[in-house]
């Protein structure tokens, strides 16, 4: 957990954490499991070469510790927004001034009801995911939002500069 704190004030512990935000920096995307996953290799090495048992704890120790600091540090990973309203201006709006990210509007026929309805796609950090789903919810209360886990985001994706 502190080196979850560490890195929300953008510093670090100058261990693998420091390799992790490298990699992340460089090609902006998570890195942790990659970390977690040269960790594990190194204390399996271990366990063959000292005992089994250190080993194991120590690589759940490396588990939890990532888990932590995944759901802490969410810098690198990205949601993609898919966003039923009325008010399709309004919505884009609020998403364009607190992320700087551009969306898509699509325009199709809502089945049930047979209405024009519009679409709004975009893909934001996961760490402004809350604010924007309020603002979103301020601009529009019975907007339907849809939102998933983005892996792997390609192209032109704006990364908020660190103060």
């Amino acid at each position: 957990m502190a080196i979850g704190i560490c890195l929300l004030s953008n510093a670090t512990s100058g261990g693998t954490d420091f390799i992790s935000i490298f990699i992340s920096r460089r090609f902006g995307k998570d890195a942790w499991n990659y970390i977690f996953a040269a960790n594990v290799l190194v204390l399996t090495v271990s366990g063959f070469l000292f005992g089994v048992e250190g080993a194991m704890y120590s690589i759940i120790l490396q588990f939890a510790s990532t888990a932590v600091i995944q759901s802490m540090y969410k810098r690198y990973q990205k949601h993609t927004l898919c966003i039923i309203t009325d008010y399709p201006q309004k919505v884009y709006e609020r998403i364009v001034s607190l992320s700087h990210h551009d969306s898509t509007l699509f325009r199709g026929v809502g089945m049930f009801q047979g209405k024009e309805r519009h679409m709004i796609y975009s893909v934001i950090a996961s760490d402004e995911l809350h604010p924007i789903v309020h603002e979103i919810r301020k601009a529009d209360p019975k907007a339907f939002i849809n939102i998933l886990k983005s892996t792997q985001v390609e192209g032109n994706f704006y990364q908020r500069p660190q103060d």
